[in-house]
């Protein structure tokens, strides 16, 4: 074996490490190969052919014994030479360091399980690497906590409002002045403020969750046509489909048996929580979107959004637990959503704005 193919075998091996370790948590794995990246990428920029050939072999079985060790908590799927092929150019093309690596590129070249990850996120999931490695992201997920903690800050302000309010009371005071006009104010609009936000978001992750299980069937199936496919990533005939439209559709489209349970183009075969999520959650957040004196009332008292939020949280649950029943009758709800448990979800969110007032 020449230098110049045992400077290229190092420089393979070099780069599978440094994915590994951007990959890993920190730990022993992680320090383990630290210890040894600077020292190797100096040896490789600098040394001569006659130092390669006299201490490269030896530095080589060192970096493959340490791809040894990471082996056994991260199993590969596809030989290090193709694996670091596809990384360079996946980081050349796309800003990896601010936005993480697509899950689906993973999962192709690794066994995503060693990662600590859910074993459910979608293909355009993107994995943390570096200080952000064990964590990873997809957007209906951040609508569906951003949901939550709107309305646990809904439901913080609403209790502000009323404690600030029955201290007022309390100190027999009967004339309202300017500061306390002003502070309940404040109360009564940060209480509607989040319920709307809360209204809107709520709609929108039911729109990305539905779109992200069209997609990431049309990217992972290799038994439909491109008429399907193109249907499943949200369009028809160069035409977008409604959200209305994709609900009842695409279990047809996903299921081996081509039905689907979820009917809305018949207004009496419609049941809950299709009603309530089309006729009252989407079309406030279509009113709060386009508003128009014709279209839904978005003056409301403080209460009264508040009680639109709450709802607007468990009809859009209640649809995207029946949408994914009805794609995939025999599954678990996905895990990366917490399977979509309103407590459990309402529980993260309560805790996070706890930290956030305190």
């Amino acid at each position: 074996m020449g230098a110049s193919d045992i400077r290229q075998d190092l420089i393979e091996h070099w780069n599978y490490l440094k994915l590994i370790n951007l990959l890993i948590v920190e730990g022993d794995a992680r320090k383990r190969v630290n210890d040894v990246m600077e020292p190797v990428a100096d040896f490789i920029d600098n040394a001569t052919s006659k130092e390669i050939r006299s201490s490269g072999k030896e530095l080589l079985l060192k970096l493959k014994q340490l791809v040894d060790y990471s082996s056994k908590r991260i199993i590969r799927r596809q030989p290090i030479k193709d694996i670091v092929k596809e990384f360079i150019k996946l980081s050349k093309n796309a800003d990896i360091w601010r936005f993480g690596i697509p899950y689906g590129w993973i999962s192709k070249f690794f066994e995503p399980s060693g990662l600590g990850l859910y074993i459910d996120l979608p293909p355009h999931a993107r994995v943390g690497i570096g200080v952000h490695a064990g964590n990873a992201g997809v957007e209906e997920a951040f609508l569906l906590e951003d949901t939550f903690i709107l309305l646990a800050r809904a439901e913080d302000m609403y209790e502000r409002m009323h404690s600030f309010g029955e201290q007022r009371l309390n100190a027999q005071s009967h004339s309202i002045d300017k500061e306390l006009y002003s502070r309940l104010s404040a109360l009564n609009g940060e209480v509607c403020r989040y319920s709307r936000l809360c209204v809107l978001n709520s709609a929108a992750f039911v729109e990305a969750f539905v779109n992200s299980i069209g997609w990431t069937e049309a990217e992972l199936r290799t038994d439909i046509d491109s008429g399907t496919r193109e249907e499943l990533r949200g369009t028809k005939a160069n035409r977008y489909i409604s959200l209305e439209k994709k609900l009842e559709i695409y279990p047809k489209l996903i299921r081996l048996d081509g039905k689907s349970p979820i009917i809305l183009s018949d207004e009496k075969q419609k049941k809950e929580p299709f009603i309530s999520f089309l006729n009252e959650t989407k079309e406030l957040r279509d009113s709060s979107m386009h508003n128009s004196p014709g279209k839904a009332q978005i003056w409301l008292p403080p209460q009264k959004w508040l009680e639109f939020a709450q709802r607007s949280v468990k009809n859009s649950l209640g649809v995207a637990k029946e949408f994914w029943k009805a794609c995939y009758p025999d599954r678990e709800f996905p895990t990366y959503l917490e399977q979509l448990n309103e407590t459990t979800l309402h529980n993260n969110a309560s805790r996070r704005v706890e930290l956030l007032v305190r």
